[in-house]
């Protein structure tokens, strides 16, 4: 508890810290604490505290569930706060680029009448309102930290004032240059705010996937925990009837199945439903589901546990897709010897994959490795049947492997889709 109070006072100082700097993450911050302190995490803490040195034990753990889900509750507004931050961000960024695109294209029509007419004098005052709009709009980048578009655009402002001033003197040679340099400046800032966009993006996709990576990582080590202690449980109850204390123990660990479900659940939740992950992980759920229901029933046999080897294996399943590539030794003495003789690599050279490239790619994997495991599955349960009319359970069984490989075609469709041909009239 008083570590919690230590963490909500060092978030106080951080978010007064990044006032200026990072108001995003300010908001994120302050939502965070006030959810805290809402729920008094500190206070359940204190009170579990209590029951223990008290002796309630079966107080404290219902305590302990609400401070765990209370945490979670408080965890799940810092990450989705980011992520949300990350999406307004890009969205205002696309907001901004049509607004560039629209100003250069202004700028563009600007010139052509200042190259054309004989007196320009009269397009001084709306070269000077293009010129203040793109001050404002270059403020704006900035404040979105996209910083190199935003001086770009700035510079096409002074460059566009410069043109208002030669125009109001009548001066067309002078204007004409301004205003050209202007609009390349526009297009310049266009293409930096677009690089911008990108690398927000890969970072918001990476970020994401690490902790997917993390969260599915603590989710099998802890499946597998459950499982271990199962088979403990069914070796006692073998050996004769569980005691009272040890039925309190097998709730307990029900009730950690649970709350491994719930987290499950929410990963599953807060990934794109088009995801092949998300299939994997709505799998896992199930199986979790599963596995609690018979726990809860005290059963510790082979069904409950093949349950929870079916969760540990498709974790595992998960993580083996999300493993980077290895290299290829062959193919790097190919690329370190695809160069001419100035010694600059060559066009046909290898590029490095960008950092959002890697996504795709693990979900053809996930892809692949699922189906592969349906297959398994799939004639494995027909192995169980015998050619007899199947079971309740196996008629269940088979009813979800129906429905996962309908929504693992539908996800291959649209993956191995090939991209339509860009429209050759859009704006190069």
């Amino acid at each position: 508890a008083r570590r919690l109070d230590r963490i909500e006072q060092e978030m106080e100082q951080a978010a007064t810290a990044l006032q200026q700097t990072e108001p995003l993450a300010v908001a994120t911050l302050a939502d965070a604490l006030a959810e805290s302190r809402r729920l008094a995490i500190a206070a359940g803490m204190r009170i579990a505290g209590s029951q223990i040195e008290q002796n309630q034990i079966g107080q404290v753990a219902s305590g302990h569930l609400d401070i765990l889900r209370n945490l979670q509750e408080v965890l799940d507004i810092l990450t989705n706060n980011r992520r949300q931050e990350f999406s307004r961000t890009i969205e205002k960024l696309e907001a901004a680029g049509r607004d560039l695109d629209a100003l250069r294209l202004r700028q563009q029509g600007l010139r052509n009448e200042i190259d054309k007419k004989a007196d320009i004098k009269p397009l001084a005052n709306e070269q000077k309102q293009l010129g203040d709009e793109s001050g404002q709009l270059a403020r704006r980048l900035q404040r979105l930290l996209a910083e190199e578009a935003g001086q770009v655009t700035e510079k096409a402002a002074e460059q566009m004032n410069r043109g208002a001033i030669a125009a109001a003197q009548g001066a067309a040679k002078e204007a004409g240059l301004h205003a050209k340099d202007a609009e390349d400046s526009l297009g310049d800032a266009a293409q930096r705010l677009r690089v911008r966009k990108f690398q927000l993006q890969s970072q918001l996709a990476m970020e994401q996937f690490a902790r997917l990576e993390d969260t599915i990582k603590h989710l099998r080590r802890q499946e597998q925990k459950i499982l271990d202690e199962t088979r403990d449980f069914d070796a006692l109850a073998r050996a004769g009837e569980l005691s009272r204390e040890q039925v309190s123990g097998l709730r307990e660990l029900t009730r950690q199945q649970e709350l491994l479900h719930d987290e499950a659940t929410r990963l599953a939740k807060s990934l794109d439903a088009a995801s092949v992950f998300r299939v994997a992980i709505s799998a896992v759920t199930t199986d979790m589901g599963r596995a609690s229901a018979m726990l809860d029933r005290r059963q510790t046999g082979l069904p409950v546990q093949q349950a929870e080897q079916d969760v540990i294996a498709r974790l595992a399943l998960t993580l083996k897709a999300i493993e980077p590539e290895k290299p290829d030794p062959a193919a790097e003495n190919t690329n370190s010897n695809n160069k001419p003789s100035d010694g600059k690599p060559s066009d046909g050279g290898a590029k490095k994959s960008s950092p959002s490239g890697a996504v795709p790619l693990a979900e053809l994997k996930l892809l692949k490795l699922l189906q592969e495991d349906m297959n398994a599955r799939t004639t494995q349960l027909q192995s169980a049947a015998a050619g007899a009319p199947p079971s309740d359970d196996l008629q269940h069984q088979f009813d979800r492997l129906a429905e996962e490989q309908r929504r693992l075609a539908e996800l291959a469709m649209k993956l191995l889709a090939p991209e339509q041909p860009a429209n050759p009239n859009d704006h190069k």
